[in-house]
């Protein structure tokens, strides 16, 4: 049960480094729905299935919240030696009416 958590984490992780969060929803329905298959072909118990699937699916939205914000770190990181860029907090809620980060802006 441990394998299957481990790798929906560094799916999650995958995913939030790369694509939106409108993403999470497919890749938990797929990492819930393979898991779910590969213990069933495995003979496990109901219950065994039923927290494995759950656990898989909880362990993607934690990948998802570690990629994403190991996204906004790197981002964020300025060189040693330059100055730090200055953006005014206003930046970008004429554009979308409120303050999104800049990762969710396309």
């Amino acid at each position: 049960m441990t394998i299957p958590i481990i790798v929906s984490v560094l799916a999650g992780m995958a995913i939030g480094l790369r694509f939106k969060v409108l993403m999470i929803m497919p890749a938990i329905f797929v990492a819930a729905l393979s898991t779910a298959a590969i213990m069933i072909a495995q003979g496990d118990h109901a219950w065994t299935i039923i927290l494995a699937t759950v656990s898989s699916a909880v362990g993607v939205q934690i990948g998802y919240l570690c990629g994403t914000f190991a996204y906004s770190v790197k981002e964020t990181k300025v060189p040693a030696g330059k100055p730090s860029p200055t953006v005014p907090a206003d930046a970008y809620r004429s554009q979308t009416g409120m303050g999104i980060p800049v990762q969710f802006l396309d």
